[in-house]
């Protein structure tokens, strides 16, 4: 939760709300949940180790995918776009372990566990 002033109102409606609270918050210091195999792709993108390994990944994806050749219309770059767009949509959606066996064998589970183990790793004290 972010920290600042929140305003709790209760009541029968929104049009009767007779009890009203203003609350302060203070927010923890973030960290990172932890990853697993059933985490989604989408939450490497967020995570600061993961960051680079979803770059990397999709940029694979996207390169193999058919509509990143050449395109000559307009036409035909915005369905270009629009289906890479796609795609990133349904990969963010996708869990890390379907990756592995959507892949054709070019992931493995073995590459999943070692990529976890690294973005899991705990940052070395100051």
């Amino acid at each position: 939760m972010d920290s600042g002033a929140f305003e709790v109102l209760v009541g029968g409606s929104s049009r009767d709300l007779p009890l009203k609270q203003s609350l302060t918050f203070e927010g923890l210091v973030r960290g990172h949940a932890k990853l697993t195999r059933y985490s989604l792709f989408g939450d490497l993108a967020k995570h600061p180790r993961g960051r680079p390994v979803y770059e990397q990944f999709l940029r694979g994806a996207l390169n193999q995918a058919p509509e990143s050749a050449k395109v000559g219309t307009t036409a035909e770059e915005a369905a270009a776009k629009k289906a890479r767009d796609t795609l990133i949509v349904f990969m963010n959606e996708m869990p890390l372990c379907k990756l592995v066996l959507t892949s054709q064998g070019q992931f493995s589970e073995e590459a999943l566990q070692g990529i976890l183990q690294a973005v899991n790793e705990e940052a070395p004290a100051r």
